[in-house]
């Protein structure tokens, strides 16, 4: 979730990090909400990145390792989301790299 929306309220975005808002779901426990604060391009500006919000796809691509992407850049990019305060997008790309047999 990027935390920049204009109809996101406080208790919303707080209900949502604290997987208050799942609670009724079958799988709550397997539920890892994952947010960007304000969103994802400025995490990723912060970082050192270049992100041209005109044509994201593009910038994306150089940034997230596809299936057949450099493994070298993925942990380059896990290594930089790791120390962001912004962002837990961590938990995702450390599930996907559990994922990964890279042998």
């Amino acid at each position: 979730m990027d935390i920049d929306e204009k109809e996101l309220t406080d208790d919303f975005i707080n209900k949502y990090k604290n997987k208050e808002m799942f609670k009724s779901y079958d799988y709550y426990e397997y539920i890892v909400p994952i947010y960007n604060d304000k969103n994802l391009d400025e995490v990723l500006i912060k970082l050192g990145y270049k992100v041209d919000t005109n044509n994201k796809t593009s910038s994306y691509r150089k940034i997230f390792p596809g299936n057949n992407g450099d493994y070298n850049s993925f942990i380059q990019l896990k290594n930089k989301i790791k120390k962001s305060k912004n962002s837990n997008l961590i938990e995702l790309l450390d599930y996907l790299n559990d994922c990964v047999d890279i042998n």
